[in-house]
């Protein structure tokens, strides 16, 4: 093994040799450098497409079966409208679905069936085919080999949004706006995979909205909420308990109060603020560190009965006590919405239990968070309105909902970012002969969930299969998230700029590893020499040429290595980057709408692959040269010359 003592002699940094040691440095910063963008690039991307499929996936699932053409016209749906057991209306899957009976015709009671309609499918024991029971039993076995297989059906219809905003007034009281909108909803898919991950958590200006307009549910709000920090209105009131001892403020006295201010001409004790006996006012905002007590809290009839426990500075003072949640709001608190069991008390926004999601109440609804730019909180109530025909005209119908959270939809185009309500809410609304008119292969439909997404043709093709043998397939469109029109172009182009990147990165890499070309054609001039020698002492070419070869496969896996830590250090402070380019900018680096919150910094197992695979392979490949060269030397007459 001689060769590897020479090669760990001749990339060693030697003095009279710095030259070979500069070419030989920069050859790996060049590669490291190199190898760490790629990384860094490749590792980005992939989480950006990863989270894009995640929120797509969670809202539409990643496939999708939709009823046919055949479907609508098939006995099957159609016997409804006549049927005195249907109400004459036809039903939507869900309620196909939970029906007692498949087929609702009596004929002492319906109307003949007419003659043009489609014969129907029948068991052999007579019995109607029930196309959507029998679709539901495929899921059964499908879940034998893919257990986290969830199918649920949707269904989409439109209304005529209006919310009414109430807000507190800045001169007291209360002002409202209204917001209408015209509006797609859609069934709460509650148990879909991830849906909960697109929920947006309930920011303070939420909370404290909720508890200006719900202040007698205080309890159901403050029991999931940590509170952290509070600042006073201008209308606050400092309590005398508050002040220190041998605290001293600056301020002026009016006839009303005494009003603490750092431009005051007096100076004013605890002592002094006693004798006074006026109330203290304090002319500035005063944020507080804060925390709730619990006791309070349980014993409490009313908000201003809460206590908290606070602590703060004003004009270099310490302030620290108790509170009445009273003329304050929240400056700093978060809201619990994930539970591991029911929770005793529900909270009045969406909340999840083990990654399933819940809305509130019945007349819950969620919606894009879009509708947070203009204005929209939690707790914001209004209606859903639709038209249905009476006896002689069309008369507009209403439905109470509130706004129970947010939702980020992504990328998704209009049809994809719709409010979502409970199953009741939609189907009352769909079942309204007038509502804003939809293509009802657009409207019904069946959503599968699953967790790997690399399994979707497989589990879509093993689907088709399945309602074959059960002789349903007619009547069923599979599609995958592939297909969707509004996501089938923005894949094409990730795919396309992955390939694309990749293939510019390679070439990249292949142009860095060429400098190992050079230095290891100067390492052969300067060491012409010693390879005579080592021929004469019996070195076969092969040997000589493994030495150089394997120097630049050496240098390949040093570079390599650098680079990769360098990524890993960069992906794991990835938001400090960001941030950092950001105010270098002035402006955001990175639009949220496309990107998220953050970059995605987990590490893309197949750049690390790549990297580790390509670099010491090209750093080899690039050492064959000057390998070859060193080969060729004859060992007489090149001990002759030197």
């Amino acid at each position: 093994m001689f060769e590897f003592s020479i090669i760990r002699k001749y990339l060693v940094p030697r003095r009279k040799q710095l030259s070979v040691s500069l070419i030989a440095l920069m050859s790996i910063v060049v590669i490291s450098l190199v190898v760490w963008l790629l990384l860094l690039f490749l590792s980005v991307t992939e989480g950006i497409e990863k989270n894009w499929l995640g929120r797509l996936t969670a809202l539409n699932a990643p496939v999708r079966i939709v009823p046919t053409d055949l479907y609508y016209h098939s006995y099957y749906y159609k016997i409804d409208s006549i049927s005195q057991n249907s109400n004459y209306c036809p039903k939507s899957i869900h309620e196909k679905l939970v029906s007692l009976v498949s087929d609702p015709y009596d004929e002492e009671v319906d109307e003949a069936i007419p003659l043009q309609w489609p014969i129907a499918l029948r068991e052999q024991n007579g019995q109607l085919v029930d196309i959507v029971k029998k679709t539901f039993t495929t899921f059964d076995h499908l879940r034998t080999s893919t257990p986290s297989l969830i199918a649920r059906d949707y269904e989409i219809t439109g209304v005529m949004l209006r919310l009414n905003l109430l807000r507190p007034s800045l001169m007291g009281g209360e002002e409202q706006s209204f917001l209408s909108q015209v509006s797609y909803v859609s069934t709460f898919p509650k148990d879909a995979k991830n849906v909960h991950s697109l929920f947006t958590a309930p920011t303070v200006s939420d909370i404290n909205l909720l508890l200006f307009k719900k202040k007698q549910r205080f309890y159901e709000i403050l029991s999931h909420v940590d509170v952290q920090e509070i600042t006073t209105n201008y209308s606050w009131s400092l309590p005398i308990d508050l002040i220190p001892e041998k605290g001293k403020f600056k301020g002026y006295r009016t006839a009303a109060a005494i009003v603490l201010s750092a431009n005051g001409n007096e100076v004013y004790t605890k002592d002094r603020l006693k004798e006074l006996k006026l109330p203290i006012r304090v002319q500035e905002k005063v944020v507080m560190k804060a925390s709730i007590e619990n006791e309070s809290l349980l014993s409490a009839i009313k908000l201003e009965e809460v206590k908290l426990k606070v602590s703060a500075n004003l004009q270099g003072n310490h302030l620290s006590g108790n509170l009445y949640f009273k003329d304050v709001e929240l400056n700093k608190a978060s809201a619990k919405a994930a539970f591991d069991s029911i929770p005793q008390i529900t909270p009045l926004w969406a909340y999840t239990i083990n990654n399933e999601a819940f809305l509130p109440s019945e007349n819950s609804v969620i919606i894009p968070k879009n509708f947070r730019d203009n204005g929209v909180s939690i707790g914001d109530v209004g209606v859903f309105s639709f038209g249905s025909f009476g006896a002689t005209s069309v008369q507009e119908q209403t439905l109470n909902i509130e706004v129970a959270g947010f939702y980020d939809p992504g990328l998704m185009v209009v049809g994809a970012r719709p409010i979502f309500a409970d199953n009741g809410i939609v189907q009352t609304i769909s079942s309204s002969s007038s509502s804003i008119p939809l293509d009802p292969l657009l409207c019904n439909g069946i959503q599968i969930w699953f967790d790997d997404l690399s399994e979707t043709n497989k589990i879509a093709s093993t689907l088709q299969k399945k309602l074959e043998e059960e002789g349903v397939a007619p009547y069923w469109e599979i599609k995958t998230f592939y297909d969707y029109d509004f996501a089938k172009d923005l894949l094409l182009q990730f795919k396309s700029d992955r390939y694309l990147f990749t293939l510019i990165g390679i070439v990249i890499l292949v142009v860095a590893c060429t400098n190992i070309i050079s230095l290891l054609l100067l390492l052969v001039h300067t060491k012409k020499k010693e390879i005579a020698i080592l021929q004469v002492l019996g070195a076969t070419k092969y040997q000589i040429a493994a030495i150089f070869g394997a120097s630049g496969a050496l240098l390949g896996i040093i570079s390599s290595a650098i680079g990769t830590i360098l990524g890993l250090i960069t992906l794991n402070n990835l938001d400090a980057l960001v941030k950092f380019l950001s105010f270098i900018q002035g402006q955001e680096a990175f639009n949220s709408a496309f990107y998220g919150s953050s970059l995605p910094n987990t590490v893309s197992q197949q750049a690390i692959l790549l990297i580790l695979i390509a670099t010491p392979i090209l750093s080899l490949v690039a050492g064959l040269i000057p390998a070859t060269k060193a080969c060729k030397f004859p060992p007489a007459q090149t001990l002759r010359t030197e």
